[in-house]
């Protein structure tokens, strides 16, 4: 059988050398997966894969760095960095590559979207112009806490100021260019888990008052209305749209928010690592090799679309996530 897979196993070659004994790590790794010394060779010598959760959970585990797992090593040199680029950054320069990747694809053939999220990318929030500059908000004010100097709470007019107005318009133009590309999508039930926490933060810290705080919470119900629609129609945008978009749930929440882009003549992946910290790839093996991921994955995965009866049970979860409205003091 050949090798498919040489980055799991460069990935294995690389945890094996920080063993003692590759015998007793071959033998734990066994025992802790349930598996034969048969697939388990098979997965070391990158014939079968493994999941990208345990891959990366490896790697975490025996500190490896993922850039040793890759054909063609991480280099310094600026041009070689455009391919595979990882960034804490400001909001400005997230929104401006994933606006500039998703444009691209879009002007292209063939232009097709892979979406695998936990959490509720910004450019979702911008069906509600409040939410985004929320979202946004709450970045500033992380990166402003370093400084000991924090933002003034946030209200209705914070999303005027000329500097989010632009960010905000972003957003939307960054929300139209998707909308115009079809999709795969895997969501869960805790898409709007980490948003509410966020809020719920700010609101313990003084970044918002519980009048804005319930406010946000009628703009999630909102959005969660406008997804509602988007799946049981199956299409993108909730009106004279023939852009297709099929979705399916992932059950077991891994924390992966990972956009994959393919058109014919360009090509990317984004993995949120809590924003606005991210990675940015354009490698075409790589991305070949998570298309292909993607593919496997999808019998473990339930086809929302499948039944009313399907969609309406996750929306109902969905939706019973959202805390009530606090009572106004």
């Amino acid at each position: 059988m050949p090798e498919n897979y040489p980055r799991q196993r460069k990935l294995f070659e690389e945890l094996i050398k920080r063993s003692k004994s590759k015998r007793i790590w071959i033998d734990r790794y066994m025992q802790a997966n349930f598996i034969s010394k048969s697939t388990c060779y098979e997965r070391i010598n990158g014939k079968i894969p493994i999941s990208f959760d345990e891959g990366m959970q490896l790697a975490a585990h025996y500190e490896v760095p993922l850039d040793l797992c890759s054909q063609h090593p991480i280099a310094t040199d600026s041009k070689e960095l455009a391919n595979l680029a990882s960034f804490e950054a400001t909001p400005e320069k997230y929104l401006t590559f994933l606006y500039n990747d998703l444009a691209q694809i879009a002007s292209m053939p063939d232009a097709f979207i892979w979406h695998q999220t936990d959490q509720s990318p910004i450019f979702w929030l911008k069906h509600s112009r409040l939410l985004a500059a929320f979202k946004i908000y709450y970045w500033y004010r992380l990166l402003a806490i370093r400084s000991g100097k924090l933002p003034p709470i946030f209200d209705e007019n914070w999303k005027s100021a000329p500097k989010i107005a632009h960010l905000l318009d972003q957003c939307r133009a960054i929300l139209n260019t998707y909308q115009s590309i079809p999709s795969e999508e895997v969501w869960s039930v805790s898409l709007f888990d980490n948003t509410i926490l966020q809020m719920e933060d700010a609101l313990d810290t003084g970044g918002i008052d519980q009048a804005m705080f319930n406010q946000l919470l009628l703009e999630l119900h909102k959005v969660i209305e406008i997804l509602y629609e988007i799946v049981r129609t199956g299409h993108k945008r909730t009106e004279n749209s023939e852009v297709k978009i099929k979705v399916y749930e992932n059950r077991v929440p891994s924390g992966l928010n990972l956009i994959l882009g393919k058109s014919a003549g360009h090509q990317f992946q984004y993995f949120d690592m809590g924003y606005p910290d991210f990675i940015r790839d354009t490698d075409t093996a790589l991305i070949e090799d998570r298309i292909q991921r993607f593919h496997l994955m999808q019998p473990h995965w339930n086809l929302l679309s499948e039944s009313h009866r399907t969609i309406f049970h996750f929306f109902q979860r969905l939706r019973s996530r959202i805390p009530r409205s606090l009572p106004e003091q």
